[in-house]
């Protein structure tokens, strides 16, 4: 893929007005918040051509799917084109997001992804066989950027192969509107999966609120309608679910109607087609009743960092060659981190010095500066966050910290718990925030 991006032309609007939402009264308050050029900014909300890393931060920061806005047509027109998968409508979003020209050796779906696919503990065939299974609950948890949504569209594409029916909805997709009540919720749900499954809209055959209520009504829409007809299994896959979770009486009242609908599959057979899949990146901290969470009943897939026996498998696809010290030095920088491990290999194949990338790593010159900057964006606007980070790097043995800061740490994968104490997960980010701390 080339090295720029932009925004889609019917996304505009929209893009335009999320920049009044997040708070920015001048594109120059966004510019000198992310530490970028007017021009830069200026280039990203007119639809015209900018840096990709910058196009994903910028994004980030008002709260937008990269993925969703971005326009990849340009990209497809210069490059040939591999044969076409039976991925979700929304599937070359996500997979047509990376370089691929110097990936040799991996299968037909690695070729599409960003950078060559790791399968982790087992994690590929523990999908599978979990969703073949009637009523089927997956939920998948790591932080962002370990390969949750690579993980599932595996899954969905090898199940689609043998003649499931599939849809991925990113609940980043859903803007604060819909999470003002549970009713517009629900109904911006079902129009999403109804369209991904590229079926016709019908809700206001099923949408009754005078005399039922918005889970009955979203209820008989999926079994009267959208399962009813279905002679193979769906498979609904709900990505970065815990986008809900800011809004928490939405969120008790969907996650409930997730887990009755789990119930149902054991009585009646139209459920029985319904495999779910939940993706999610932090602890549910939502007060939810033991017997209506989805989050305690099927199985569980939570992704680890890779291991040493892992970068040396990525390191030898990749064509280059490392020591076992120099491995192990990698391991101490990144932690086996799957998408900073990918940067530094591309970086290696493009001539760059190891040794150079590892030391410059944790600094503005380094090739992570723009996640690295994205992440301390998240945190220097929380101080119970920044004193929890503080107190990791004042004591040399792992520490308590606050809870709530604790979950979201852990939920951007900065931080270990070893018996309800933190330490950082890698050296790149212990180094980075210390430095970043000292001008607080």
């Amino acid at each position: 893929m080339g090295r720029s991006l932009h925004v889609k032309t019917s996304q505009l609007e929209q893009v335009k007005r999320q920049l009044k939402q997040q708070g920015y009264a001048r594109q120059q308050d966004l510019a000198e918040e992310l530490q970028m050029s007017r021009s830069t900014v200026s280039n990203f909300l007119n639809g015209r051509p900018v840096d990709h890393l910058n196009f994903i931060e910028i994004s980030d920061a008002l709260q937008l799917d990269w993925r969703t806005i971005a326009d990849f047509s340009s990209e497809l027109d210069r490059e040939p084109q591999a044969a076409p998968l039976n991925l979700p409508s929304n599937a070359s979003l996500f997979t047509l997001a990376g370089d691929t020209e110097t990936l040799v050796g991996v299968t037909e779906l690695e070729a599409f992804e960003p950078f060559i696919y790791i399968e982790r503990e087992g994690s590929d065939a523990l999908g599978i066989t979990v969703l073949q299974q009637p009523y089927a609950l997956l939920r998948i948890k790591a932080p962002r950027l370990m390969g949750k949504t690579a993980l599932s569209y595996r899954l969905l594409h090898q199940l689609q192969h043998q003649g499931y029916q599939s849809a991925s909805l990113n609940f980043h997709l859903a803007s604060v509107t819909e999470f003002a009540s549970l009713s517009e919720f629900l109904k911006w749900f079902c129009s999403a999966i109804t369209q991904l499954l590229q079926r016709s809209n019908r809700l206001a055959d099923y949408w009754d609120e005078t005399f039922s209520t918005a889970k009955m009504s979203c209820t008989d829409y999926f079994e009267q309608y959208l399962l009813a007809d279905l002679s193979t299994p769906l498979v609904l896959c709900l990505d970065e679910i815990d986008r809900i979770f800011p809004y928490p009486e939405v969120a008790a009242e969907f996650l409930g109607l997730l887990r009755a609908w789990h119930e149902r599959g054991k009585i009646h057979t139209v459920w029985q087609k319904l495999r779910l899949v939940l993706i999610y990146s932090t602890e549910v901290y939502i007060p939810l009743n033991l017997y209506e969470s989805p989050f305690n009943v099927g199985h569980f897939i939570e992704l680890p960092n890779l291991n040493n026996e892992q970068v040396q498998t990525l390191v030898t696809r990749s064509g280059l060659t490392w020591t076992t010290a120099e491995i192990t030095e990698v391991m101490t920088c990144l932690g086996g981190h799957p998408a900073y491990l990918q940067r530094l290999i591309q970086a290696c194949q493009q001539g760059e010095s190891l040794v150079n990338l590892l030391q410059t790593a944790p600094t503005e010159a380094g090739i992570y500066r723009d996640e690295l900057r994205h992440l301390w964006r998240l945190i220097a606007r929380q101080p119970t966050l920044l004193a929890a980070l503080q107190e990791i790097l004042d004591n040399p043995k792992p520490q308590s910290i606050d809870v709530d800061a604790a979950q979201q740490l852990d939920r951007l994968g900065l931080i270990n718990m070893q018996d309800q104490k933190y330490t950082f997960k890698c050296e790149l980010y212990r180094n980075y925030f210390k430095q970043r701390l000292k001008t607080v």
